[in-house]
């Protein structure tokens, strides 16, 4: 291909893409075969964004002012959908913990807002001069545009798309990224012939107390697992034990301090149950109790804090409901999956696991509500 331009991988699909900005075509790699299919996008695309969760890519294409999304399995493009202007600007961001991507637009100081599971634009939101990044703090809530011409970052609550404010940073900012342990946010400045600079910014958190949780699947255990450790999930994503463990692309939010009407969730882990382990989560302070007695599981502390429903299966206002199964001991080690989900929860019953919580609906806890707290 010529003049590649960037690449990136879908590693649940096993796909590489590479992108040509001058044949305006995207390659798509097989990783096991090594076969190619290419794909005809619009003129002069940037960036290969992957939404992995829906196999899909997003390419922008500057002079169409258009971004082509691409089936990755079937190396089609199943929709182009109009955006800004935005000659000067980076690719799109994809934020699979919201389901939604993002195209800067730095001709007209605007960003396009797209609904991954729908493929739709569905909103424009005002921003600064130029922009020419966008990036996602996913536990605190917030997105951030670099706004080149007006030397800014503006911050943008993601569960609104409505702007909160705007803080100035170095000469001729262009690109950002939100630090591991997100509280900060990292800024690169270009200041023409100057030496490049980096301004650092504490982040907003428009969701304060609160965390993601991300689920994983062992497919040889047939096993899930939940984590809403910001570096437990980053060594899980990057493969510390290998491609055992991956992501579901399914998320809801804890809580990460006390509160009232949030209870402590202590994490078990056993090996007992060799060649299989496992984990085991509950806010329930008696089983809590009682399983930290014998030899059976290893109490690994409070992880993070959720609601419980009442007898009627019912959440407080501005909680949503999380449901749990049992996999009944099938395979022969135990093993719980956690989903904010109904239609999950139910399609895991069909295989034979059990619903477990209250209600007619079988709610086993409340979390905060994923978008708006």
């Amino acid at each position: 291909m010529a003049a590649p331009g960037g690449v990136s991988v879908n590693h649940t699909l096993g796909k590489i893409h590479v992108i040509s900005n001058t044949s305006n075509a995207i390659s798509i790699v097989d990783q096991a075969t090594h076969a190619v299919v290419r794909v005809a996008v619009g003129t002069s695309p940037v960036g290969v964004p992957v939404d992995e969760r829906n196999g899909r890519v997003y390419v922008r294409n500057v002079v169409d002012d258009t971004v082509s999304v691409v089936d990755s399995a079937a190396g089609t493009v199943i929709a182009t959908l109009p955006v800004g202007f935005g000659t000067n600007a980076n690719g799109v961001t994809v934020a699979a913990v919201y389901h939604r991507a993002y195209v800067p637009n730095s001709t007209d100081a605007t960003v396009n807002v797209i609904d991954t599971d729908a493929v739709s634009a569905i909103q424009t939101i005002n921003v600064g001069r130029e922009p020419q990044d966008v990036v996602i703090d996913r536990n605190g809530g917030d997105l951030y545009t670099v706004n080149q011409f007006d030397d800014t970052v503006s911050v943008v609550n993601i569960g609104t798309n409505a702007p909160i404010t705007k803080f100035g940073v170095g000469g001729s900012p262009w690109r950002a990224a939100v630090a591991l342990d997100l509280q900060r946010l990292l800024v690169l400045n270009q200041r023409g012939n100057q030496p490049d600079t980096v301004s650092i910014a504490s982040t907003q958190d428009t969701l304060p107390d609160t965390a993601v949780a991300t689920e994983f699947y062992h497919a040889a255990f047939n096993h899930y697992f939940h984590s809403a450790g910001e570096v437990e999930t980053t060594l899980l994503q990057d493969g510390i034990f290998g491609n055992d463990w991956n992501r579901t692309f399914e998320y809801w939010r804890v809580w990460t301090a006390a509160g009232a009407n949030r209870y402590p969730v202590c994490r078990f882990f056993s090996a007992t149950f060799a060649p299989k382990s496992s984990h085991f989560f509950t806010p329930y302070a008696a089983e809590c109790s009682s399983l930290q007695q014998g030899n059976v599981w290893t109490y690994e502390g409070t992880v993070y804090y959720i609601g419980l429903p009442d007898n009627t299966g019912s959440c407080a206002a501005g909680t949503a409901a999380l449901y749990r199964v049992y996999n009944n001991g099938m395979g022969g080690a135990p093993n719980h999956r956690y989903t904010p989900d109904r239609a999950v929860r139910d399609s895991m019953v069909t295989q034979g696991w059990v619903a477990e919580g209250s209600g007619p609906d079988v709610v086993f806890a409340c979390t905060p509500t994923l978008l708006n707290g």
